[in-house]
């Protein structure tokens, strides 16, 4: 189910930069915008709902990962969609290790990454803050 969503969400990438434009420039280009919303939301709740039915609630994995990346590589959800996948696994496989690793007790894999997404936010809301203001 996950790997059909993902091709989904991928299929759909170059339509959903051109809605990043807006509804009317993607209504000019023949999207239908409200559908591909509706259709990639739906998508992206399946992965979801799978991916924590399987793995436990993981935290702020989902929220810190696209804005990193987004950040090293720009906008292009062609490129994005994989590469948010992949630094995703990296991270949490990154966060587990270091969880099994300290000490004489195990840190659950969530606690480590809300360590890291509640000061990443912070980073994020400054620098927008800064470009705003």
């Amino acid at each position: 189910m996950i790997l059909a969503a993902c091709f989904l969400c991928y299929y759909y990438a170059e339509d959903l930069n051109i809605v990043s434009l807006g509804d009317k420039e993607a209504r000019s280009l023949g999207i239908n915008a409200s559908r591909l919303r509706t259709v990639l939301l739906a998508a992206g709740a399946l992965i979801t709902a799978v991916c924590v039915a399987i793995g436990g609630i993981i935290g702020f994995v989902g929220l810190i990962v696209p804005h990193m990346v987004r950040m090293l590589t720009g906008s292009d959800n062609k490129a994005l969609i994989p590469l948010c996948g992949l630094t995703g696994g990296i991270l949490l496989l990154t966060a587990d290790t270091f969880g099994r690793s300290v000490g004489n007790i195990e840190i659950p894999v969530g606690v480590l990454t809300t360590l890291l997404g509640g000061p990443f936010f912070v980073y994020i809301f400054r620098m927008r803050n800064k470009t705003l203001g």
